[in-house]
């Protein structure tokens, strides 16, 4: 027999590599996105939903506006469940309009960037086979392929405020995501609607239901890079007030941290390397930031950077290291940082996601052994945008548990306390600013 072969696990390790490490299940709401949303709309109507610049929508206009968008869209383009709808907008509270009145019509969200180039933006356009792109007036352009509608000039007073009719699933489409590809060409990944609500509600239950009143999020991830996910649905279905800032705000720290100050923000998720550069502005200018709740994920955090986090983020401000990946819906893994705790590691699988450490021949690792990190649970998506030998390549089915494994092509190890420590990448993939950026598509 292959030496690789033999089992040399007791079974108390299997226990607690499958069992103990793994102990997540967690209830989460069987409804949809926009579902939960217009519960929220319907107890609390008059408060503040969306804040840009010195404009603010409540829940009851976001809710108004977002079905008229779903009217419009099923009767107009015959939008329904699981068809994509090209969402390439500037920030403004138009972006959530456009985001659930999509949702709302039973459709899923492809974002593009007006900045990336018009070589990737007509391939997203036709790989994805999106039924409409909903734009801002400026960025209408000839050859879309694809029919092409300004938000804003929409006539959506002509439709009704009232909910549209749709059968829509938890199991649908919420968005396809476009990744950078080893290929040379990006890549979708598509995920549905119950994957997101099981990330809400775990993002509800470490940080918005114990808190007394509402909490201010800042939307500081472009929509088209996973993180955006999290900070425009997490505060939205928790009756939170969700602020969005212009992007040449979020690249100036002075100015994003005024930001801050401004709207008295609770919570904020950012990289770790923008965090870095917060910390050094508050450093230098002697602030303290009354923030209450920061998720840094997409790449490491300095562990000079834990240090200095409760020096210069209000007393009692917590800092969350989070991992994941845009195939397992945003985060996987959470760890509250603790300052004399070092190194940092990624933390232990949220609710309902399981994580196993596998050898290059499928086998579980034991802890204090590196291998690949595998992902199961809610998170998982459906796989990628018309590419099955992809799909099947990187989601195969759990050997160890229901449904399919993801693999990360990460590497990492367990430590005793069922935290894990990432160790690297397997393949040629690098991380810059949180981007997961493959070589093969700068080639």
């Amino acid at each position: 027999q292959a030496l690789y072969a033999l089992d040399y696990l007791s079974a108390a390790e299997k226990q607690e590599l499958l069992k103990d490490f793994n102990a997540t299940a967690s209830e989460y709401p069987s409804a949809t996105v926009p579902e939960l949303f217009s519960a929220r709309a319907a107890a609390h109507p008059d408060s503040v939903a969306v804040v840009y610049q010195d404009r603010e929508l409540t829940y009851g206009e976001l809710e108004a506006r977002s079905n008229q968008l779903a009217h419009y869209l099923q009767a107009t383009y015959d939008i329904g469940r699981d068809d994509l709808v090209g969402l390439m907008v500037d920030r403004s509270e138009w972006l959530m309009v456009g985001i659930l009145g999509i949702l709302k019509a039973g459709g899923a969200y492809v974002p593009l960037d007006p900045a990336y180039p018009r070589q990737r933006i007509d391939y997203i356009i036709e790989d994805s086979g999106m039924n409409l792109l909903l734009t801002n007036p400026q960025y209408v352009f000839e050859g879309a392929g694809t029919a092409q509608a300004a938000l804003e000039r929409l006539p959506l007073d002509q439709w009704p405020v009232t909910p549209v009719s749709t059968d829509r699933q938890p199991g649908d489409l919420i968005y396809g995501l476009y990744t950078s590809g080893s290929t040379g060409k990006p890549k979708g990944v598509q995920v549905e609607d119950h994957s997101v609500v099981n990330l809400s509600q775990w993002l509800s239950e470490l940080i918005y239901s114990g808190e007394p009143k509402p909490l201010t999020a800042l939307l500081t991830a472009s929509v088209t890079f996973d993180a955006s996910v999290q900070q425009l649905f997490a505060p939205l279905l928790n009756g939170g007030r969700l602020v969005l800032i212009a992007e040449e705000i979020k690249k100036d720290v002075n100015r994003y941290i005024e930001q801050v100050w401004a709207h008295q923000v609770d919570v904020l998720d950012i990289t770790p390397a923008y965090l870095h550069a917060v910390l050094n502005e508050l450093a230098a200018k002697g602030e303290v930031l009354p923030v209450k709740y920061t998720l840094v994920g997409g790449e490491a955090l300095a562990e000079e950077d834990g240090l200095r986090y409760q020096a210069y983020f209000t007393a009692g401000s917590r800092l969350y290291n989070v991992y994941g990946l845009t195939e397992t819906t945003v985060d996987s893994t959470c760890e509250l940082v603790d300052a004399t705790r070092q190194p940092h590691s990624i933390g232990k699988p949220l609710n309902n996601t399981q994580l196993y450490i596998l050898d290059s021949h499928g086998q579980l690792a034991p802890v204090g052994v590196p291998g690949e990190i595998c992902i199961g649970g809610a998170g998982v998506s459906r796989g990628y945008l018309n590419k099955p030998e992809l799909t099947q390549e990187r989601f195969k089915a759990n050997p160890y548990g229901s449904g399919r494994l993801y693999h990360t092509g990460d590497t990492g190890r367990w430590r005793p306390d069922g935290s894990i420590e990432y160790t690297g990448r397997k393949d040629h993939q690098v991380k810059i600013r949180g981007y997961r950026i493959e070589l093969g598509e700068i080639e």
